[in-house]
């Protein structure tokens, strides 16, 4: 409850609780304790540190430490080596760990990309959140023209109280050229022919379910191709997540090409846009093209 604030009326008695717990949930201090402190309203202030059993004598040793916040935050990659194949893409996924009150959009930025090869953007880090998957794939069908290996430097920053806040990491992604084709994807409308081109945008509103169609091409692949469980919908914005996969995940059965793709918005989903795809979980593990979901 925020200072000054009244409380809702229930009936029972009503009483401050003076109290903060020192569990560090996330235990980077080790066995320390950690409290973080935002003042109500300007004033002095009065730390006591004592041992909550009432105990005490020359061997309770305590080493107490006051800072400001450092809102700051670790950049990863996850995956450092792709292989490009022809007329597909292929993800990866980076992550961040934040710190001292850092929740905003983490912004992720590409250097060193050379002519030939597109990376998905925007692609952030949501408020509060974690990871993003990201995609890169090549512009066109001739990858001849691309080095048959390079490196792209990713960069991350994060909006703060006004200013800029950059991750001290620059890691990099290895990629290698691979022309031998793989299976292609793609996602239509849901009453489109299979041959009709991908769409490039999805609308939904929060509360809302929508639906979609994906379609591949085989080629020499005969079994189940399956696109993973829950987590299917790759880079989908926190809340939402491709529905009604059953047991077996989100899967087109052997003989089959087509499957009707349904995609829930919880209702706590924020206004956004966010760009999403799905991938095969088949030889070097191809994605479709880059659709942008629009949540209204």
């Amino acid at each position: 409850m925020a200072p000054g604030q009244e409380p809702i009326s229930n009936g029972l008695p009503i009483f401050p609780v003076f109290y903060s717990n020192d569990d560090d949930p996330k235990r980077r201090g080790g066995k320390d304790s950690l409290i973080e402190f935002l003042a109500p309203e300007d004033g002095r202030y009065y730390i006591r540190l004592r041992d909550t059993r009432g105990l005490s004598g020359d061997d309770f040793k305590y080493t107490l430490s006051i800072t400001q916040p450092n809102p700051r935050f670790l950049f990863r990659l996850e995956t450092n080596e792709l292989t490009l194949r022809p007329e597909v893409g292929t993800e990866f996924v980076v992550s961040a760990e934040r710190f001292d009150g850092l929740e905003g959009d983490i912004q992720i930025g590409f250097e060193n990309v050379p002519q030939g090869v597109q990376l998905v953007e925007p692609l952030t880090i949501e408020p509060g959140q974690l990871k993003a998957i990201g995609q890169i794939r090549p512009i066109g069908n001739d990858l001849s023209q691309i080095p048959k290996e390079f490196e792209i430097t990713l960069v991350a920053k994060c909006q703060m109280a006004g200013h800029e806040v950059f991750a001290a990491e620059k890691p990099k992604i290895k990629v290698k050229v691979n022309e031998t084709p793989t299976m292609k994807l793609k996602i239509v409308g849901k009453d489109d022919p299979d041959d009709a081109p991908a769409i490039s945008s999805l609308n939904i509103r929060p509360g809302q379910t929508i639906s979609a169609k994906l379609v591949i091409q085989r080629g020499q692949l005969t079994g189940d191709i399956a696109f993973g469980g829950d987590d299917s919908g790759r880079n989908l914005p926190h809340g939402c997540f491709v529905d009604n996969i059953g047991l077996n995940g989100l899967l087109i059965p052997a003989g089959q090409s087509t499957r009707e793709v349904f995609i829930t918005a919880a209702p706590i989903v924020q206004p956004q846009r966010r760009v999403f795809h799905l991938r095969g979980n088949v030889d070097g593990n191809p994605t479709s093209l880059p659709i942008e979901l629009i949540v209204q």
